[in-house]
């Protein structure tokens, strides 16, 4: 709520809380399984963005409001603790939440520990401790905004988000081009519109694939993490044969030596 309501301070556009006659911003409610809790937000106006015409235009929009928002974001603080998307966060967070699921698959989880481990040694050696850190979305794979008519991007979904390392936020649209087989159309058209609102120093720019690698990793962990509430059925072996899949294809691609 408190990085909502700071981007609507800075005029950025994000969909805000708004707050009930007493002031606050959220309220429980008794729901069957317990308390819950209920915030009402702001519009945001228009379609979520799609990239089916001028693909490159929409990432180069999309690049340059992304820069706008760490450029809000730069001042940012708040008082409530949040978890921190830093090394242990992408390297050894995920493992004990995908660990069980793999205990019948030894090789597998072989495979997992030594990807984490190699990961994390590359971010070192960048090293990891000169990126820029700030708070992050922490979900910019492209989408999470609406289009409105005179073509503002309205932001949402700022669930994943902490502070940590900005090239990661970057990294989360060049890994979800991968999934969507449209990196040659959207990265660098993103990813060349970013400096033109916001400086990024070369070595982010290098972290970025690291990122990508981390972002795989995540995906896992997210996924295992919540299977109490989402369910195991989409755990099976299919699942981690393709997520493994991309792993290993990741690694080739960007933790090479």
């Amino acid at each position: 709520m408190d990085v909502l309501k700071h981007l609507r301070q800075k005029n950025f556009p994000a969909a805000h809380p708004l707050p009930t006659r007493d002031g606050a911003y959220f309220f429980p409610v008794n729901a069957p399984e317990g308390v819950r809790y209920i915030a009402l937000f702001t519009l945001a106006p228009g379609p979520e963005i799609s990239y089916e015409v001028d693909p490159d235009q929409v990432a180069t929009s999309y690049g340059q409001t992304v820069a706008e928002m760490h450029n809000a974001l730069d001042d940012f603080y708040s008082p409530h603790p949040r978890f921190q998307l830093d090394l242990d966060y992408f390297t050894k967070q995920p493992l004990q939440y995908i660990e069980p699921f793999l205990r019948d698959r030894p090789e597998d989880w072989l495979y997992v520990k030594n990807f984490a481990i190699k990961l994390r040694q590359c971010l070192l050696d960048l090293p990891a401790n000169q990126l820029e850190l700030g708070f992050c979305h922490g979900d910019l794979q492209g989408y999470h905004a609406n289009v409105s008519p005179d073509g503002t991007l309205t932001f949402y979904d700022f669930d994943c988000g902490g502070f940590g390392f900005r090239a990661y936020d970057l990294a989360v649209f060049l890994w979800c081009c991968r999934l969507e087989d449209a990196v040659s159309v959207r990265w660098n058209p993103f990813i060349n519109a970013y400096p033109e609102n916001r400086v990024i120093s070369e070595l982010d720019i290098q972290a970025i694939p690291l990122f990508v690698c981390a972002r795989y990793l995540w995906h896992l962990g997210v996924h295992a993490q919540n299977s109490p509430d989402w369910g195991i059925d989409f755990l099976n072996k299919e699942y981690f044969k393709d997520h493994l899949g991309r792993l290993r294809k990741a690694e080739e691609d960007y933790l090479t030596y």
